[in-house]
C-alpha cells in the first residue's frame, strides 16, 4: 500500500512539503493496520498531532533499545526504527471512536510519535488500526 492510501484510510492530510513520505498497510485476521511517516517543519508536525484530538498531550519517553519485529507491519518494514527506539520523541494516542471522531470511526486506536530531528524539522510517525 502506498503512502497516500495509508493517509486517506487515517484520515491525515500529507503536507505539500512533507519529505521522505512512507505508507504500508496490512490486511489482519482481527484488524487491519496502517503506517505513516514523513518529516515536517515543526509546528506542522504540531498541527497534525492537535488535530488528532489525543487523549493526552505528548509525552516524552526515553528511548527502547532497538529491536527485531517478526510483525511484516512494524516501521521497519518502512526502512525506519521503531518510533519507540527513537532519541527526542514525544509520543500520544487516540481512540477515534470514544471521542466521537467520525473522520476516523473505522479506526479502533491510533498512536503518533513526533521525533525531533533538530533544524526545525520533525519525523511524524502515525499509526493505526
Amino acid at each position: 500500500m502506498a503512502s497516500k492510501e495509508a493517509a486517506a484510510y487515517l484520515h491525515v492530510q500529507i503536507p505539500a512539503d512533507a519529505q521522505d513520505v512512507k505508507g504500508a498497510g496490512a490486511d489482519g485476521w482481527d484488524a487491519d493496520s496502517y503506517l505513516l511517516s514523513f518529516t515536517v517543519p515543526h509546528a506542522e508536525a504540531e498541527a497534525i498531532a492537535a488535530d488528532l484530538r489525543l487523549d493526552e498531550p505528548l509525552k516524552s519517553h526515553p528511548p527502547l533499545p532497538p529491536r527485531e519485529y517478526p510483525s511484516p507491519v512494524s516501521f521497519a518494514h518502512l526502512g525506519l526504527p521503531s518510533p519507540d527506539t527513537v532519541p527526542n520523541a514525544r509520543t500520544g494516542s487516540v481512540c477515534p471512536p470514544c471521542i466521537g471522531d467520525k473522520r476516523r470511526s473505522m479506526l479502533q486506536s491510533i498512536g503518533i510519535t513526533l521525533q525531533d530531528l533538530g533544524d526545525g524539522i520533525t519525523r511524524v510517525y502515525l499509526g493505526g488500526q
